[in-house]
C-alpha cells in the first residue's frame, strides 16, 4: 500500500460496486411498488443475476486460457475504446 494509486482504485471500486447493488435494491423496489406481483419481480431478479452469472463464467474461462495481460489490455481496449 506505499503507492497512493492502489487505495484510490480500491476505494472507488467499493463505491462503484455498491451503487450498482443499490441500483438492483431500486429496480426491485420499483417492480414491488408498480406491480405488487411476486412473478414479475421474479423475472426481474432474473434479468439482474442470470447475465452477471453467465459473463462471469465465460469471462473466468477465457481469463484461464488466455494471457492475463493481453485479457486485460483487450478488454480496457473494448470498454474504453
Amino acid at each position: 500500500m506505499h503507492n497512493r494509486n492502489i487505495p484510490l482504485l480500491l476505494t472507488g471500486q467499493a463505491i462503484s460496486m455498491a451503487g450498482d447493488q443499490l441500483a438492483n435494491v431500486a429496480f426491485l423496489w420499483l417492480i414491488t411498488s408498480l406491480t405488487g406481483s411476486a412473478s414479475a419481480l421474479s423475472i426481474v431478479m432474473a434479468a439482474l443475476i442470470l447475465p452477471n452469472i453467465a459473463f462471469r463464467l465465460v469471462g473466468g474461462i477465457i481469463t484461464d486460457r488466455f494471457h492475463k495481460k493481453l485479457v486485460l489490455i483487450l478488454v480496457s481496449l473494448l470498454l474504453w475504446g
